[in-house]
């Protein structure tokens, strides 16, 4: 790991830490890009290369907006398939899971290659949402058994990692474990903990996902954390990632409109504009961060582009 930067804040970490990682070679990663960048890619896509969606009808063509992130942006998409297989937050399967997801394939076929997307991300925490872990393997068996050549992807809630299997099925190449509200996530015992205990469960061949935390709601504040805390939050998440060579770091999430429908005054990072030293805006650490990953050229604010090419 890289040293320690546990209690640095401001600008001597994020000069610290970005030398740091350009050493590391922090390119590794493959993958940068924002939860929930449906119908707003063009926000985001200066310094990102992957883009999340939620399927939420399987009839529906959504080749149209996978093919613009593609040509326009250079963004591959992340297609979640939660609410093909699941009926919202609820604890079963549809009955026809099967059916709507051919359904799916069919209508969309034409993008779903390699080309245009990164991952399926089969299902957002399951155990979370109470299916059973043989309902997820048969999930993930299924999509890859259609399209064995893109990635398939789980997420699960850090607190349930130890209910997963011991060994997970290599039909699953992607995995990862959300945590929010954690202040030092790179250092963080209980936090590292959770992704070592998952990381061992993992075969050779599969690759860890690292879900950044890139919204801001009372499980933040209950932690003693405001909005610029988020900066230096997202350097440790950048920092963990290239040190457990992540094949992508993915923050949850962009959209502020999605978050607050389920959490009362929540905001996303689409709004980590707002403080008051351009330095600490969480934004400009994730558009270095990104820039990074992605090698892209992103417009920044004076201080923020100065940091960017340090970090090169």
């Amino acid at each position: 790991m890289a040293p320690g930067f546990k209690g640095v804040s401001g600008l001597t970490k994020m000069f610290a830490v970005a030398f740091t990682l350009a050493a590391l070679e922090a390119t590794a990663i493959d993958y940068f890009g924002y939860a929930h960048t449906e119908g707003v890619g063009r926000e985001v896509a200066a310094w990102t290369n992957a883009g999340h969606f939620l399927v939420e009808d399987p009839t529906f063509d959504y080749t149209g907006q996978i093919n613009h992130w593609k040509v326009v942006y250079d963004m591959k998409a992340i297609v979640e398939l939660s609410h093909v297989f699941v009926p919202g937050r609820t604890r079963s399967l549809y009955p026809d899971w099967q059916e709507r997801w051919h359904t799916f394939v069919e209508v969309n076929r034409s993008r779903l290659t390699p080309d245009f997307v990164a991952a399926f991300l089969v299902m957002d925490e399951p155990l979370l949402r109470g299916l059973s872990w043989a309902q997820t393997a048969a999930l993930v068996a299924t999509v890859k058994g259609t399209l064995p050549d893109i990635a398939t992807a789980i997420v699960e809630n850090a607190e349930l990692v130890e209910q997963l299997p011991s060994l997970l099925p290599p039909e699953l190449d992607w995995v990862g474990l959300d945590s929010y509200g954690v202040r030092h996530p790179a250092y963080d015992p209980r936090y590292l903990s959770q992704i070592d205990s998952l990381r061992r469960r993992m075969l050779p061949t599969q690759r860890l996902v690292v879900i950044g935390d890139g919204w801001f709601g009372p499980v933040h504040s209950a932690a003693g954390l405001v909005p610029c805390d988020m900066a230096d939050i997202a350097w440790d998440y950048f920092e963990l990632a290239v040190e457990r060579d992540a094949v992508a770091l993915i923050f949850f999430l962009w959209r502020s409109d999605v978050i607050s429908e389920e959490v009362d005054g929540a905001i996303g990072s689409d709004a980590f504009d707002r403080c008051e030293f351009c330095a600490r805006r969480p934004i400009n650490t994730q558009r270095i961060i990104g820039a990074l990953v992605t090698a892209k050229q992103p417009v920044f604010p004076g201080c923020a582009r100065r940091h960017l090419s340090a970090a090169r």
